[in-house]
C-alpha cells in the first residue's frame, strides 16, 4: 500500500535545452520511504543522451533534507520523448515538495537497436516483484552493456516503480540472446500496467544507443509463490522402496548442512523416499500454476551412471507423476530446482491436492554401481495466481 501525500509537485527544467520532469509524485510505502516518480520529458527536436535528473527533496519548512542525481529509465531520451524516473529516500526522511532539474549531456541523433525481447514473465516472491525474459540482438551490430528497465503504472495510468537490471551476458552480438531478472521491493498493490525499455552502447560508454519501447502490458493474474517449504514427514515404507534414506532421513528437512544418507544403492531406479507435510496453504480459489521441488543432494563418487529423481503424487502415494531427473553427478553439495513456475508435472491440482493427508514427493537415487546418495535438503515452492 501506498500513501500519496504530494499531488503535482513544483516542476523546475532546464528550459534552454528543453528537458522537463512532468507528472511528478511523492508517496511513501509501507516500509516508510518516501519515493519520488515522474516522466523526463525531452522537447527538444534532437535526442538527448544520458540525461541525468537533479532531485532536491524539502521539508514541510522549506529545508532542504537531499539531493540525488538519478537517470531517468533509460539513458536516451529521443525527441519529445519521456522516461520513467524514481529516487527513493531512506525510512524517517519525509519530504513535503522536491525542485527537479534534467541535466543533458550531449545531443543528437542515436540509433535504435533491433531489439527482440520475449518470454517476458511478471511473478511475485513474497515483497519482491520479478520481471523476467530474454533479449535478442536481430542486428548486425555488436552491443554492450544492454539494459532493460522497467516501469510500473498504476489504474491511473501514473508510474509508481521503477526498476532495471544489465542482461545475462550483457554484451550481445548478432543472434545472441541474454536473459533478465528485474528485482523491485514493496511494490504497490495498485499496480495495473508494465512497460520495458532497453537500450545499449556500442563500441563505447559514451555511444549511447536509443531505446525499445515494449508494452505497455496489463499485469494480468500476478503469479505469486510460498516460498520454499519445507517437509515434517518422511517415510521409506509406503510408496518407497527397499530401505531409502536409511540413515538420518529427517536431516533433509531443512538447509542445515547435514545429510539424509542412503548408502549402498546400485539400481536404476533404486532406493527410494517419501517427503510429505509440507503445511501448504494457498488462498481460497487460487489456481496452481506450477510447482518446483529443490533437491541439495551429493555423492560419495562419481564413478558409473548416477541421478536423483522426483515424483509427485496428490493422493497420499497411490498415483504419481511423471519423473523429473538430475543427472549432475558431483560429489560436493549442489542444488537442483525440478520442474518450475508454469510446470504443473502433467496434473491440475486443487487445494486437496496438496494437503499433508495427499500431496508427497518421492525421492529415488539410480546409480550402476554401489554409491552413496547424500540428500541434504527437500524443499517445495508453489507457484500460483490468486
Amino acid at each position: 500500500m501506498r500513501k500519496l501525500f504530494v499531488g503535482l509537485l513544483a516542476i523546475v527544467g532546464l528550459l534552454a535545452a528543453g528537458c522537463i520532469i512532468q507528472f511528478a509524485t511523492l508517496y511513501k510505502d509501507d516500509a516508510g520511504r518516501t519515493h519520488f516518480v515522474g516522466l523526463a520529458s525531452n522537447l527538444t527536436n534532437a535526442d538527448v543522451v544520458d540525461a541525468v535528473v537533479e532531485i532536491r527533496f524539502y521539508d514541510s519548512s522549506n529545508n532542504l533534507l537531499d539531493t540525488r542525481f538519478v537517470n531517468p529509465c533509460t539513458r536516451t531520451l529521443q525527441d519529445h520523448q519521456s522516461s520513467p524516473v524514481e529516487s527513493i529516500l531512506p525510512p524517517g526522511v519525509t519530504a513535503s515538495r522536491t525542485e527537479n532539474i534534467v541535466h543533458p549531456l550531449t545531443f543528437g541523433t542515436k540509433l535504435v537497436p533491433d531489439f527482440d525481447v520475449s518470454d517476458v514473465a511478471f511473478e511475485v516472491d513474497g515483497d519482491v516483484t520479478h520481471v523476467t525474459g530474454t533479449v535478442e540482438n536481430e542486428d548486425n551490430i555488436t552491443f554492450y552493456a544492454v539494459q532493460v528497465c522497467a516501469a510500473f503504472y498504476d489504474d491511473d495510468g501514473e508510474v509508481v516503480r521503477v526498476g532495471r537490471a544489465f542482461v545475462d551476458p550483457a554484451k550481445l552480438s548478432r543472434n545472441d540472446t541474454g536473459d533478465f531478472d528485474i528485482a523491485v521491493e514493496d511494490m504497490p498493490g495498485d499496480v495495473e500496467e508494465y512497460q520495458l525499455w532497453v537500450d545499449a552502447t556500442r563500441r563505447n560508454p559514451t555511444d549511447v544507443t536509443a531505446p525499445v519501447v515494449v508494452g505497455p502490458d496489463d499485469v494480468g493474474s500476478v503469479v505469486e509463490n510460498t516460498g520454499l517449504l519445507n517437509p515434517a514427514a518422511e517415510d521409506a515404507t509406503t510408496g518407497g522402496t527397499d530401505n531409502g534414506f536409511e540413515t538420518n532421513p529427517q536431516e533433509a528437512f531443512t538447509d542445515d548442512g547435514d545429510s539424509a544418507v542412503n548408502a549402498d544403492n546400485n539400481a536404476a531406479p533404486g532406493d527410494a523416499h517419501l517427503y510429505y507435510d509440507y503445511g501448504i496453504d494457498l488462498p481460497s480459489g487460487a489456481d496452481v500454476e506450477g510447482i518446483e521441488v529443490r533437491l541439495d543432494w551429493f555423492l560419495d563418487s562419481a564413478d558409473g551412471t548416477n541421478s536423483i529423481g522426483v515424483e509427485l503424487s496428490w493422493d497420499g502415494g497411490t498415483t504419481w507423476t511423471s519423473a523429473e531427473t538430475d543427472d549432475e553427478e558431483s560429489t560436493t553439495e549442489h542444488s537442483v530446482v525440478l520442474g518450475g513456475s508454469s510446470d504443473d508435472w502433467g496434473h491440475t491440482w486443487d487445494d486437496d491436492d496438496l494437503s499433508d493427508a495427499n500431496f508427497r514427493v518421492r525421492v529415488t537415487c539410480s546409480s550402476s554401481a554401489l554409491r552413496t546418495f547424500n540428500l541434504e535438503w527437500a524443499a517445495v515452492r508453489i507457484y500460483y495466481t490468486d
